[in-house]
């Protein structure tokens, strides 16, 4: 308990995993009695709907990463991710590798897989970088600037088109 209040008087952001597996009072805990301001793959959150929109009007912020949960068997299959439903929910939500070397992935791979999975919208990809913009643990300075460049520069000029596979390199080409 000494710990938990120490870093919270010192207003210091802190991630938890939860909810990869398990139960999604998991989050709860992390979010509501610890503080986290983001959470690691909280995929359990879908199993509590109650839950989710408290998370969800908290701000707390999903760091959802689709291939390790693939990985850990937390999901059975990319269609029965609750990414979607997260995004439809307004769940604000980062997409992350959780570990590129175990998973053998980059960041782009995992956009890549969202952008064909999910058929994302150019839109869609650009909240999800605003999201994670404005999710650095930095000086609320750092990421207004970080998300001011981002909205300044949006990733196509059709928000209609789902975004194919050719996102790597900025170059984002759209399915015909």
């Amino acid at each position: 308990m000494r710990r938990r209040l120490y870093w919270r008087k010192l207003e210091i952001p802190i991630t938890i995993h939860a909810g990869e597996g398990g139960k999604a009072e998991n989050i709860r805990e992390a979010v509501f009695d610890h503080g986290a301001a983001r959470i690691g793959h909280g995929v359990a959150l879908e199993r509590d709907t109650e839950l989710l929109k408290q998370v969800r009007d908290r701000g707390t912020v999903i760091e959802i990463c689709l291939t390790s949960n693939l990985q850990t068997c937390s999901v059975p299959s990319l269609a029965k991710h609750p990414f979607k439903k997260f995004f439809d929910e307004k769940v604000r939500m980062t997409l992350n590798t959780d570990d590129p070397a175990i998973s053998n992935l980059t960041l782009t791979d995992e956009f890549e897989l969202a952008a064909r999975e999910y058929k994302l919208m150019p839109w869609q990809i650009h909240e999800l970088l605003v999201n994670a913009a404005n999710a650095v643990f930095a000086e609320p300075s750092v990421c207004a600037r970080l998300a001011k460049a981002l909205v300044q520069k949006p990733l196509s000029d059709s928000n209609s088109v789902p975004l194919s596979v050719g996102i790597r390199g900025g170059n984002v080409s759209k399915k015909r």
